[in-house]
């Protein structure tokens, strides 16, 4: 059966505004979302998610075009090229409201 060989973790990240989680969960996306070599990180090894798997992010903090910024950010912060993000389905669930900035992105 398919659903047997899919394998999947999720995490959840807590700490108060302003502590880096976003900063830190989104270079580690970044960096499992590379399609080249592992990329180093706060003196760590992250390696690539394997071949043909997806990342999924659900993001209730920000908006999408917030995150997708984000993302771009950190992928250059690690010289990771976009085609990495072909590997990653965004979901940002932040209210918008007509006329904020938000809404004319």
């Amino acid at each position: 059966m398919l659903w047997e060989t899919i394998r999947s973790t999720f995490v959840s990240v807590v700490a108060p505004a302003g502590y880096g989680k976003t900063t830190l969960l989104f270079l580690l996306i970044a960096a499992r979302a590379c399609v080249g070599d592992a990329v180093a990180l706060l003196g760590r090894r992250v390696e690539p998610a394997p071949a043909a798997h997806f990342i999924v992010i659900i993001e209730g903090e920000h908006g999408e075009g917030s995150a997708c910024r984000k993302l771009k950010k950190s992928m250059e912060l690690l010289g990771i090229d976009d085609c990495a993000l072909d590997r990653i389905i965004l979901i940002a669930r932040k209210a918008v409201h007509i006329g904020s900035p938000e809404w004319n992105e």
